[in-house]
Formats: C-alpha cells, structure tokens, sequence
C-alpha cells in the first residue's frame, strides 16, 4: 500500500508524514520567537525558565545575532529577526541560526538530523497528570505548527510588541480549524 503507514496499535493505516519544507521550518521558527512572551504567560511558574525547555531567545546555544534581534523588536520591529531566519539557505542553515540544541521551548535538532524524519519537538509544556490536559498541549502543538506552516507572518514585520495571549490563542485555533470539528474551539481553557 504506497505512501501509507501500517499503525499495529490502532490496527490501520496512516498516510506518509510529509517533511516540512525549508520555507515551512523558517515560518514555524519565526511563529517561535514572535509568540515567545505569550507562550510563556501560559506556563505554570516551573515551565517558564526550565532548564531542559528554555525559552528559544534564551539558551545559551542560541546564536548571539539571533539574540540580539529578539532584544531589538521593540526599537526596531521584527523585520530583522524574520530577515535573518528568511536567509538561511537550507534547513541544515537554519539549523545552525537557531543554534542546534535540544533543551529549548521549541527544538528544531530533529529537523537537522540527516536521514531522519523532520520533526519540531514541543519542549515547554508541564508533565500531564490528566489525558484532557496531554490531549490540550498536543492539540496546541498541533495547531500551532499547522498554523505557522500555513499563514503569512509577513504583517507581522512592522511590529514593535510581542502579540499578546489571546492573539496566540486565535494563532493557534487558525492551525487546528482546518482539521475538523474534533478541533474547533478547543484551544481556550476555562
């Protein structure tokens, strides 16, 4: 059965993961570090500066030119920082701009690694005690990536500020909308 994945623990097929595309990796990384602030707020005090799950902006891996565009959005808007993501001429480029690293919010290492399917790794939320609130953490990963793949960051360029939670919120719910009813509304959390 070509381009389809026999799953033994559900007992059917899946279709082929596809891999993200140079242009989708370099939109997801951007979504990253413009969300930034906002995906912090939503973490519990112990999520917000882990040492396993750092805030992309802050690790010790990442590039200093990289930083220095993340200090500068407020004097200089985000052009800078998409400028320098936009350039990187391949994913292994990209890599090397983020600074490879895996203990971050958002880790991009997998996406490096040559012969291995590309994937981003969502580091930063706390461990499930519930199956509703696992289930809430990968529908937000989900649609977050979903929605960074699909939308055009580009309005975002002329901002000097970080948008704010509830624009995260909106964000993400843009990515898991296009899956189906299963996701609708389900991003907000009472």
């Amino acid at each position: 059965m070509g381009g389809k994945i026999w799953d033994e623990y559900s007992n059917q097929y899946f279709p082929e993961p596809v891999q993200y595309s140079k242009e989708q990796l370099q939109n997801v990384a951007k979504a990253v570090f413009l969300f930034e602030e906002a995906t912090t707020m939503m973490m519990p005090e112990n999520r917000k500066n882990c040492q396993y799950a750092l805030p992309n902006h802050k690790s010790d891996n990442t590039p200093e030119v990289l930083k220095n565009h993340y200090r500068s959005v407020p004097q200089a808007t985000w052009a800078g920082l998409f400028d320098y993501l936009d350039a990187s001429s391949d994913i292994d480029d990209l890599n090397q701009r983020l600074g490879i690293e895996r203990w971050r919010s958002w880790s991009f290492t997998q996406t490096y690694s040559p012969g291995v399917l590309k994937t981003v790794e969502f580091r930063r939320p706390p461990g499930a005690v519930h199956e509703n609130d696992a289930c809430y953490w990968a529908k937000f990963a989900l649609g977050f990536v979903n929605a960074a793949t699909m939308c055009d960051l580009s309005p975002y360029r002329s901002w000097t500020t970080s948008p704010t939670f509830d624009e995260l919120c909106l964000f993400v719910q843009s990515g898991l909308d296009p899956l189906g009813p299963t996701y609708h509304n389900t991003i907000y959390r009472s």
